[in-house]
């Protein structure tokens, strides 16, 4: 005959290997599932929809799909960051954008891609490389585009917001 403490030790054993084989259970479907469909949207990798959200996961690949797919690397689009814009919706060129993120691999797709620097703001991404501390970054555009020169960039007027400088926007 069994306590009622060991009767309450196996019940609370048995519901343990009951968790961990239906746990169990579950992994395996779920691999099954992911041979079975491998293309299916529960395991694609992360698709974006606009150009601006592509450059801020640093993800090349969607970035290059976007543009193949007809995006501008010279139109400006529309972002928002809680840091990087004060929450606040500002266009800018993808350009401008790739280096406010600091992402250089899309900086160097970009300008592969025939991204012109021709606005005010696209001369002096350089200058907004250097305000968020990518030296790296300044020296790649100023060797490939027609960026500012250091000495010619105008000194941020908010230093915790050089993207909203750069564009102009004031509080």
């Amino acid at each position: 005959m069994t306590t009622p403490l060991e009767r309450r030790q196996q019940v609370v054993a048995l519901g343990m290997i009951a968790a961990m084989a239906t746990l169990a259970l579950a992994v395996v479907l779920v691999e099954v599932e992911r041979w079975h469909q491998p293309l299916s949207r529960l395991f694609a990798y992360p698709s974006y929809s606009s150009l601006a959200d592509a450059i801020a996961a640093d993800d090349v690949e969607a970035t290059y799909a976007l543009l193949r797919a007809g995006a501008s690397a010279n139109d400006a689009i529309v972002v928002r960051d809680p840091a990087l814009t004060r929450g606040r919706s500002v266009p800018v060129s993808p350009l401008v954008w790739a280096v406010a993120t600091q992402h250089r691999r899309p900086v160097l797709m970009l300008l592969a891609h025939g991204a012109r620097i021709e606005s005010d703001a696209d001369k002096a991404a350089s200058c907004l490389a250097d305000a968020v501390g990518n030296a790296e970054l300044a020296a790649l555009l100023r060797k490939y585009g027609n960026t500012l020169p250091r000495e010619k960039c105008p000194p941020p007027r908010d230093a915790a917001a050089p993207l909203l400088s750069l564009i102009g926007v004031t509080d």
